[in-house]
């Protein structure tokens, strides 16, 4: 939720630093279990923001209905830095000396968490008033199948 841009979804304003540390274990000639883990720093060029009501946002009714206009009062706050650790494990399998394919998961712990928090002390919608409360914490889990070629 972006009101500055009035746009949704991720933005491309994060970037994260860090090291990686990975050992390869075989188990095969050409395979085996990898474990790494990552630190990264992250930085997010978001600011606190403000809402006033005056940010238009909108429910979009099926059937050509007309939209129900939504006010938002209250703020959005966002931490600048994080602080990442990634414990990642995987199989791996080595096509040849300089290239090979991966399947890992990584599970991401933010370590400053909540990272964003938006708290919205006053909704109002067709004439009803509500509030809510949002904690993005940043941890994640997530997959890679990945190919990886080296020079």
């Amino acid at each position: 939720m972006d009101p500055e841009r009035n746009l949704g979804g991720s933005r491309f304003d994060y970037f994260a630093f860090g090291p990686k540390v990975q050992k390869d274990i075989f188990i095969l000639p050409k395979a085996g279990v990898s474990f790494s883990t990552v630190l990264h720093l992250t930085y997010n060029s978001e600011n606190d923001y403000e809402f006033m009501g005056g940010e238009l946002q909108a429910i979009q009714l099926p059937n050509g209905q007309p939209r129900i206009p939504v006010k938002l009062y209250g703020q959005r706050s966002i931490e600048e830095f994080t602080i990442l650790i990634k414990p990642e494990v995987g199989v791996f399998y080595d096509l040849s000396s300089k290239s090979r394919i991966t399947l890992s998961a990584r599970w991401g712990l933010d370590l400053r968490e909540p990272s964003i928090v938006i708290d919205l002390n006053r909704i109002e919608v067709d004439g009803a008033t509500y509030q809510n409360k949002y904690f993005y914490s940043g941890n994640y889990f997530s997959t890679l199948l990945g190919y990886r070629h080296s020079f």
